[in-house]
């Protein structure tokens, strides 16, 4: 199953890219994440949630400049698969972040998670844009 979700911003790509390109910096931008901690020599990251769970990622590389993309190793959502993708595109003058991710979950689940990824997907990118408004 494939969720996508975007948001157009006024601020150029460089400017977006140095705010969401470091892969341990999502705590500084997203609210859903209260601390990512670094492991694996910089590979892997392990995010903290608000209520305290913990979602394991690894970055699987960067596609271009300005677009990298990444697996979710360990998470209390019942994926079975992962593959995650955040992009920051040009846009007139300004740009457009686009995180996608295609996965597998048991068929009962489906639905619930896609509406989970969904959800983080669209409230981190509404902070980023309250971000980088100002």
């Amino acid at each position: 199953m494939k969720v996508v979700e975007e948001v157009e911003l006024a601020a150029t790509p460089e400017v977006v890219w140095q705010v969401i390109g470091d892969f341990h910096a999502m705590a500084a931008w997203h609210p859903g994440v209260v601390e990512s901690r670094a492991e694996s020599g910089g590979k892997v990251r392990r995010l903290v949630v608000p209520d305290g769970a913990e979602v394991v990622e690894e970055q699987l590389d960067c596609v271009d400049a300005m677009a990298c993309r990444y697996t979710i190793l360990d998470s209390p959502m019942p994926l079975l698969r992962h593959e995650g993708l955040l992009r920051v595109e040009a846009n007139g003058a300004g740009s457009r972040v686009v995180w996608s991710c295609d996965f597998d979950a048991p068929e009962d689940a489906l639905d619930a998670v896609a509406q989970g990824m969904s959800f983080v997907f669209r409230s981190g990118l509404a902070s980023l844009k309250a971000t980088l408004a100002g």
